[in-house]
């Protein structure tokens, strides 16, 4: 079972008391982690990462992630972004924020990378590796200089519905990555 942050530990880090020592969690994912716990009491687990292909297109001017192929399309509608940055997110506020930017379990953050939230580890992880290989295609799209055939909302809704048939391969799939380790 993955801990929960307890709600007491949560409102002393939002009032800026933070812990000491060489132990002490990072102020940053504590106020940001700590609100998603709490405010979004299905993110049992919260994945953040700073991976090639979603930093740069949490870099570029347009952050969109695009429906051009059937693994873009499986994100269409279902990512939040936080256009603003915040250098370090270690306040209440930015916390409240990144909250509010939260699409369906998954948000863009502008210049830094991206975040999934989900009630097991093996689904975020999921999330994150076919976000990064849907940025990636995305990125090499762009890198042709050519213009995208981004596919219409209808097709790219009813791709992005398609998917959710396969959602129950996530543990099968990350315990495939555990055995390779």
């Amino acid at each position: 079972a993955v801990p929960r942050i307890p709600l007491q530990a949560v409102n002393v880090i939002e009032r800026h008391i933070y812990r000491q020592g060489d132990n002490a969690p990072a102020p940053s994912p504590w106020v940001v982690h700590g609100r998603l716990h709490r405010e979004i009491p299905a993110a049992r687990v919260i994945l953040h990462c700073h991976s090639a292909y979603g930093t740069t297109l949490a870099s570029l001017e347009e952050t969109t992630l695009l429906p051009i192929d059937n693994n873009t399309a499986r994100f269409w509608g279902r990512v939040g972004y936080n256009l603003e940055f915040d250098l370090n997110s270690d306040s209440a506020a930015e916390g409240a924020h990144l909250t509010q930017a939260m699409g369906d379990n998954t948000f863009g953050m502008r210049n830094r990378g991206f975040t999934v939230t989900r009630a097991t580890l093996a689904d975020p992880f999921e999330v994150l590796y076919f976000f990064e290989k849907a940025a990636q295609t995305q990125i090499l799209a762009f890198s042709s200089g050519k213009p995208l055939a981004v596919l219409s909302d209808d097709i790219a809704k009813a791709t992005a519905e398609g998917w959710k048939s396969y959602r129950g391969m996530a543990q099968r799939h990350f315990n495939y990555f555990k055995s390779a380790l």
